[in-house]
């Protein structure tokens, strides 16, 4: 039961969780093993966003929202594509990128 990475804001009261994948979604939209597995994160951490990010090798689209509704309790799963190469080599800004996207004080 652990994502790759799990963000608290400053507060220490909201979570936000981020898992990685090394696949490229055949038809652009998550599995749906993907996204039990990032309900089984949001109930599991208490967090109210979760984010599946890919790496991404085309033009695919940026970023994708959806939202569960479990008992009046909804929360928030993105799906976003990363560049993970700047050119040749590990794009070393993805902290950043993480950081801006999900709004959490690191």
């Amino acid at each position: 039961m652990r994502p790759d990475i799990v963000l608290t804001f400053l507060d220490g009261q909201e979570k936000v969780v981020l898992d990685t994948k090394w696949k490229i979604p055949q038809s652009g939209q998550p599995t749906d093993d993907d996204l039990k597995q990032m309900y089984v994160y949001h109930r599991y951490w208490d967090a109210k966003k979760t984010y599946l990010l890919y790496p991404r090798a085309y033009k695919q689209q940026v970023k994708k929202k959806g939202c569960y509704h479990d008992n009046d309790m909804g929360f928030e799963c993105y799906m976003y594509y990363l560049d993970v190469i700047d050119g040749e080599r590990l794009n070393n800004n993805l902290g950043e990128f993480i950081k801006e996207f999900s709004g959490a004080e690191i």
